[in-house]
């Protein structure tokens, strides 16, 4: 398992593991610009919202997954959501 909270930094980003409290301001990011993340997953209608946060959540719970929220350094705004996924202990191998 990965431990909890895992944090990852650079100059530009900071990588925060995702909570429930960071989902308003990712929605007003795709609810915005629906069509930046017409060929993606990203919610952009209210309808697929709760589906989309439990699978990240029940997925990290099951330790198949790590999502984290990006936060850019410079103004501290929150710009977007990565995750760690398909983790495969046995293996060592996950796909970001």
């Amino acid at each position: 398992m990965i431990s909890d909270p895992l944090v990852l930094e650079g100059e530009v980003v900071k990588l925060l593991p995702l909570t429930r409290e960071h989902i308003p301001a990712l929605l007003e990011i795709a609810f915005n610009h629906p069509d930046y993340f017409q060929y993606t997953s990203t919610p952009t209608h209210e309808h697929y919202v709760e589906p989309y946060f439990n699978k990240a959540f029940s997925t990290k719970d099951k330790g198949e997954a790590y999502p984290f929220v990006i936060i850019y350094k410079p103004t501290g705004q929150i710009v977007g959501t990565t995750r760690y996924a398909d983790i495969i202990w046995n293996y060592r191998n996950l796909e970001l």
